[in-house]
């Protein structure tokens, strides 16, 4: 009976993450919010020579910690070449359970499938803040999984103003 509660009580949670993704008093202007514990596929649609805005082609629940180094399989092999792959989870490393708990983190994975190398802006919310703000991110270079690391939860994340560098 637990299970069946958390399961429906994170599954609303999700409901409402994606839901929510175009809420103006939260989304960025041509971006998307997206709650803890998901994997998503977006498909960047061109504006005009260096600037994108996106389209949520899949999504879906992340339910376990995964592992910080050894996540290859929840990456697709071939991606479209005006896709982005990424996962927005929790993550650890170690042997032993205390280990893995001592080394939680929160991840951002992204698999660029373009040939393009982008820069693209991120805001977080922490502890459930009423407001996202500003995180800085690295380059996402043609073809290559990026990491981004947190070492605290973070609740949601918005990614906008996707560019060619």
């Amino acid at each position: 009976m637990k299970k069946k509660i958390l399961f429906l009580a994170l599954t609303l949670v999700s409901y409402i993450g994606i839901s929510a993704q175009n809420n103006d008093s939260i989304a960025p202007q041509g971006g998307f919010v997206f709650p803890f514990g998901i994997k998503v596929i977006i498909r960047l649609e061109p504006i005009d020579s260096v600037n994108f805005n996106y389209s949520v082609v899949k999504s879906e629940k992340i339910a376990e910690m995964i592992d910080n180094y050894d996540n290859d399989h929840y990456f697709s092999e071939k991606l479209d070449d005006n896709c982005i792959e990424f996962l927005f989870c929790g993550g650890t490393h170690g042997d032993s359970r205390e280990e893995k708990q001592a080394n939680y983190q929160t991840l951002l994975i992204l698999k660029n499938g373009t040939k393009y190398k982008l820069s693209y802006k991120a805001d977080i919310q922490i502890d459930q803040t009423e407001k996202l703000v500003s995180t800085s991110v690295v380059d996402l270079f043609s073809r290559v999984k990026s990491k981004e690391i947190w070492p605290y939860k973070v609740d949601l994340i918005a990614l906008h103003d996707f560019r060619k560098k």
